[in-house]
């Protein structure tokens, strides 16, 4: 089965009643007593009855109840005998291949059997065993078969009640908007009336309006008819293309056409038929033979046990005499060769199977006649919904599609050469664009330089030719002087043609050598520039690097000169014995300095750091150090040193 067939059985066990909240693949990972159970609660749940436990039931039980309910559901197995034996045995042993088709039967239309299943409950007929069958179960059987068509009878009503009364409530809805709709036209109207009451031309302007309107109405109808007409055309055109192609193939095939396999073939069904035609005429006496025997019976009043006993002793005594003629038969038959009763075996065996195979190929010809009457059911079906066209065959719309192949790939290529031709043609254009452009700018600058110009001829592509007279005369001589005076004519106009030709030639070869070292100076001056660009980057980038290590030594220069300002200050001081107060300062200014530092070192870990914070910390403790070493310094004794102050002062700093 397809993935989605699987996927509609799996969707449904999700939903109610069952709610398995299964996959694909874990329903595909059932076992096969899951899977029967799984079927026994869905036919169970079509049926309206009660759910039954598969391992509390015997395996025969179960798989008659599910046949018995799919005969009733009228589920089709497989006709081929073998495959319909294979799909038997995978029902009792709970086969995928089995189940999974009926699982989507079933599921695929829910409804329908549900109202099958209940029908049944009430139409099925119950089958008395002859034992049993008398005069009164006859009665009974024929009572019953009323009451089923009276409850066919009420049924039908009862869903034609149904269907009315849906479709009066749908009236009723519809008549309720229709109602809304009016009253809300109205209010329109009225509004719109009072609007155009005391407007001039009233009655001009409505009637021209009505006018308008029965013309649009008009218009309307005539689209549609146009539209209807347009169709049928069309219809008419797939028509002719349809009859056309069968008429094809019908001579195709009438070429091809062998009259002798033609003949033998229509021998083999006439024979075919005339041993169906025996076969059926064996049947329809056997069938009457049983109709009358069956009226006979029917008309005999009614028997007791004793006649009961008679019969069956009539019938022992008639099964001995039948015995005793096969043992006399057989007694003949000792003295025969043994080879004439395998040739009897053989030929029983070969009618049997050709009675099977003629039984087979009736019913084939049987569910053959019935394909082609649903086929044409299904093609009217589908004729009608389709505005009378026909339905297409699957030969014809294989054609169709190789047809329309052919022609995609033929649109493609074609589309291809047009794009192709399209850009070339916008390439040309441009590129005649340009050449327009240089030619004016270089006849610009030539007429500037006082140079001559010449313009360029078009020549017709088609060259007409020049209306002449017939000759005036028909005298040898003056045609030949008439030759001689044009061949004159033309030797003056060629000489004259010629200074031109050199001038041309002289002036063309001044253009391509002005044009080729225009070129080579264009070429030099695409290089100089390139350079020069380069050249003008990498000192750009010097001059940049230069600019900003100034700033950075014009910065470090200020630092040296307020820290040299600073430490001249301190020396001062101490020198001046204002040591203690030196101190304090110094020591304030480390703690506020330490402070600050500490404070920016935790706002530049809240923020992650950076390379600057980095910097200016080690800026600050560099800063620190020297006031540590300043306070050392200043915690000395100046008298207790051996060096003079020179010294000192050096040694400090």
């Amino acid at each position: 089965m397809s993935a989605e067939s699987v996927r509609l059985i799996v969707d449904s066990l999700n939903k109610d009643p069952f709610n398995l909240s299964t996959t694909l693949i874990a329903f595909d990972n059932f076992s096969p007593n899951r899977l029967l159970q799984v079927l026994s609660d869905v036919l169970c749940w079509v049926t309206q009855t009660d759910q039954i436990d598969i391992r509390n039931e015997a395996p025969d039980q179960t798989a008659l109840r599910v046949f018995n309910n799919l005969k009733i559901l009228k589920f089709r197995p497989p006709s081929d005998i073998e495959q319909l034996e294979e799909w038997r045995i995978g029902m009792v042993e709970g086969s995928k291949a089995s189940i999974y088709p009926v699982l989507f039967y079933l599921f695929s239309n829910v409804e329908m059997l549900k109202e099958r299943a209940y029908l049944a409950k009430f139409l099925v007929k119950v089958e008395v065993p002859s034992e049993i069958h008398d005069a009164d179960t006859v009665q009974l059987q024929n009572d019953i078969i009323t009451c089923m068509e009276r409850f066919k009878e009420i049924h039908q009503k009862v869903v034609q009640v149904r269907g009315d009364s849906m479709l009066i409530e749908d009236i009723k809805a519809d008549l309720r908007q229709m109602e809304q709709e009016k009253e809300q036209l109205n209010r329109r109207i009225e509004k719109i009336r009072r609007k155009v009451v005391n407007m001039p031309n009233l009655d001009r302007i409505i009637s021209g309006a009505e006018a308008h309107r029965r013309e649009l109405e008009r218009f309307e109808t005539l689209n549609v008819q146009r539209q209807e007409q347009r169709n049928a055309v069309i219809n008419a055109d797939q028509k002719i293309q349809r009859l056309e192609s069968q008429l094809k193939e019908v001579r195709q095939q009438a070429e091809t056409l062998d009259p002798s396999d033609l003949i033998a073939q229509l021998d083999e069904e006439m024979e075919t038929n005339g041993f169906l035609m025996q076969k059926l005429e064996r049947e329809i006496r056997t069938k009457k033979g049983v109709v009358i025997e069956l009226a006979r019976v029917s008309n005999l009043p009614t028997i007791d046990q004793s006649e009961v006993d008679d019969l069956k002793r009539e019938v022992d005594a008639v099964n001995a005499r039948l015995i005793v003629l096969e043992e006399d038969r057989d007694k003949r038959e000792e003295g025969y060769d043994e080879n004439f009763s395998i040739y009897r075996h053989q030929a029983a065996t070969v009618e049997r199977k050709k009675n099977a195979a003629a039984s087979q190929l009736q019913e084939g010809r049987n569910d053959l006649d019935e394909m082609h009457r649903r086929l044409a059911q299904r093609k009217d079906e589908m004729r009608t919904n389709n505005g009378g066209e026909d339905v297409v065959t699957s030969l014809q719309f294989k054609n169709y599609v190789n047809k329309l192949r052919g022609m995609t790939i033929t649109y493609k290529k074609k589309r291809g050469e047009l794009e192709d031709i399209k850009s070339e043609n916008l390439i040309l254009t441009r590129t005649c664009e340009i050449l327009g452009k240089q030619y004016q700018e270089l006849k610009d600058k030539m007429e500037g330089m006082g140079m001559l110009v010449m313009e360029t001829i078009e020549v017709p592509t088609r060259i007409e030719r020049p209306k002449t007279a017939a000759p005036k005369t028909d005298d040898i001589d003056e045609l030949r002087n008439l030759i001689n005076d044009l061949n004159m004519q033309l030797d003056q106009k060629r000489s004259l043609v010629a200074p031109l030709k050199e001038k041309r030639d002289e002036i063309s070869a001044r253009l391509n050598d002005t044009l080729e070292s225009m070129r080579n100076q264009r070429k030099d001056y695409e290089r100089q520039r390139a350079a020069l660009e380069s050249n003008f980057t990498r000192l750009q980038d010097n001059v940049e690097r230069l600019e900003g290590q100034y700033e950075a030594a014009q910065l470090k220069a200020k630092m040296a000169e307020v820290q040299v300002k600073v430490a001249e200050a301190h020396l001062e001081q101490i020198e001046s014995g204002n040591i203690g107060q030196i101190t304090q300062d110094i020591e304030d200014l480390t703690q506020k300095y330490q402070q600050e530092a500490d404070t920016i070192q935790q706002r530049g870990g809240g923020q992650g750091g950076g390379s600057d914070s980095k910097k200016q910390m080690q800026m600050w403790r560099s800063l620190e150090r020297i006031f540590e070493l300043k306070l050392a310094l200043a915690r000395q004794d100046p008298s207790k040193s051996d060096l003079p102050i020179g010294d000192r002062r050096a040694g400090r700093f």
